[in-house]
């Protein structure tokens, strides 16, 4: 029975950590096309 909690727990840990890798690289992409930010490295 800790066995299925276990696989339960590691496909969650898998399912979520690329999710939010993928949000971050998002967020990162945006604020780099942002033209706000181009104004604020000049």
């Amino acid at each position: 029975m800790t066995k299925f909690f276990e696989t339960i727990a590691f496909v969650m840990l898998f399912g979520i950590i690329p999710s939010c890798l993928l949000a971050i690289n998002t967020t990162l992409m945006n604020i780099k096309n942002a033209p706000w930010f181009m104004v604020i490295i000049q």
